[in-house]
C-alpha cells in the first residue's frame, strides 16, 4: 500500500506590490503539486461584491512547479477589504 503524502506545500498569499494587489498561488514544497484547487469559506469578494474565489486560477490548476526555481501563479485583483469578506 502507498503511504499518503500530506498536502503540505501549496498556498494562498496576498502581496501589495506598486499599488496593486496580488493573489498568488504558490507551491513551497520541494515537489510538484499537480490537480490544485483552493476553496474559500466565506467566498473571497473584492470590494465591488465580485466573487474572486471563482477565477480559474482558483478552481483548477493542472501543475505548479516545486519551490526551487519557480515563481508563483498570480493574479491581479481588485482591493479586497475585510468588509466585503464579511458580507458586509
Amino acid at each position: 500500500m502507498d503511504a499518503v503524502v500530506p498536502d503540505d506545500g501549496v498556498v494562498v498569499d496576498v502581496v501589495f506590490d506598486g499599488g496593486v494587489l496580488y493573489l498568488e498561488l504558490a507551491n513551497l514544497a520541494d515537489r510538484p503539486a499537480l490537480h490544485v484547487g483552493c476553496t474559500f469559506d466565506p467566498p473571497l469578494t473584492d470590494v465591488q461584491g465580485r466573487d474572486v474565489s471563482g477565477l480559474p486560477l482558483f478552481r483548477h490548476v493542472e501543475f505548479l512547479a516545486p519551490a526551487a526555481g519557480s515563481a508563483p501563479c498570480s493574479i491581479p485583483v481588485p482591493a479586497i477589504s475585510p468588509a466585503s469578506r464579511r458580507g458586509a
